[in-house]
Order: C-alpha cells, then structure tokens, then sequence
C-alpha cells in the first residue's frame, strides 16, 4: 500500500511541477511577444513601460479612449498634450515614474526567480519518476525514495517561500504607486478630469 501511495504521490508531483513549469513558460511568451512590459489593473487600464516612459491607456469597449504617459525626463502627456506642470505636481511626477519602473524591474526579476524555480520543480519531477524504477531493486525502498526526493523539495520550497516574501514587496511597492497616483490625481486637474486615473 505505502509503494501505491508513494507512486500516486510521486505521479501528482509530476503534474502539478510540469503544469507549473508549462504555464510559467507560456506567461514568458506573453511578454515577450508584445515586446514591452504590460499589464492590466483592470478590464479597462492597461500599464505599459516603453522606451523609458510609462503609458497608461485607458479603454472603453476594447478601443483606447485616453492615454497618459510620463517620459523618462518626467514630462506628462495626456493624449499627447504636454501638461505643464509646478514643481511640487513635477516631484509627483518623477515619483510615480520611478516607483513604476522600479516596481517593473522588480517583477522581472521576480518571474525569472520564479521560471528557475519551475525548472527546479520539472526536474524534481523528472527524477522522481527515475528513482522509481530504483524501487525495483532489492537495495532501494520507499524509504530511500522518499529521503532522496523530500531534500530536494525542501530546497525548493525554500526557494518558493523566500520568492512568495519578494512578491509581498511589489504589493507594498504598487500600495505606494497608488497613493502616488491618488495624489496626483489631487495636485493635477488635468488627470482629474479624466476620472479614470
């Protein structure tokens, strides 16, 4: 029964490691298919980082309805008007940009963590399948198989739980973008009017 249960065990393993190592490869594919880093914050605000700037574009029905957009010298565009701004509207500003392409790096950094973990786990699973073929020989028992694989997925739970500690930094991280856009939104009426932002 122990050697059924080991298999069955052993079995799932494999699936959820290859899912996750699948998925992860797929969401990488995403990225680099449009080219830049984008994501969504909703069904109708899309976050870009691109040649420096940060785009935000808002969308009514699938098509743009306005766009925002902060270059690398701290400019700000609202559907490509140049937006003059004080000095204390310009510190917002500059703020926003950096903590956006901070937070962009970040995430980056993250996901690569997180696919290497995903390999870790597909080759776990890779030789946990092998080792069971040791099974077979008189000198091998569930034991061993089980001593040699649980070392290896400690090592990599550990790497997921200092990974999972990163991933609560970028929620503090976008906790302050958005007490920066909220802000600005006060300080600036031309984002004001827009209602979205």
């Amino acid at each position: 029964m122990r050697k059924v249960v080991t298999l069955a065990l052993t079995a799932l393993l494999c699936v959820i490691v290859v899912g996750n190592a699948h998925a992860g490869h797929r969401h990488e594919l995403n990225v680099s298919m449009r080219g830049n880093h984008v994501f969504e914050f909703d069904d109708n605000t899309w976050f870009d980082l691109n040649d420096g700037s940060v785009i935000i574009t808002h969308k009514e029905r699938g098509e743009p309805r306005s766009t925002v957009e902060i270059t690398d010298s701290y400019e700000l565009y609202i559907d490509d008007e140049r937006i003059n701004l004080t000095s204390e509207q310009q510190d917002l500003v500059r703020d926003f940009h950096v903590q956006s392409v901070e937070i962009v790096d970040f995430a980056k950094a993250l996901g690569l963590e997180g696919a290497k973990i995903g390999v870790d786990g597909a080759k776990l699973g890779a030789k946990a399948v092998g080792c069971l073929f040791k099974l077979l020989s008189p000198d091998y028992d569930t034991d061993d198989y089980e001593n040699e694989i649980e070392h290896e997925a400690k090592q990599i739970e550990s790497k997921a739980k200092i990974l999972e500690e990163k991933a609560n930094e970028i929620e503090d991280m976008s906790d302050e973008l958005d007490d920066l856009a909220r802000d600005m939104r006060s300080e600036i009426p031309e984002l004001r009017e827009l209602r979205w932002f």
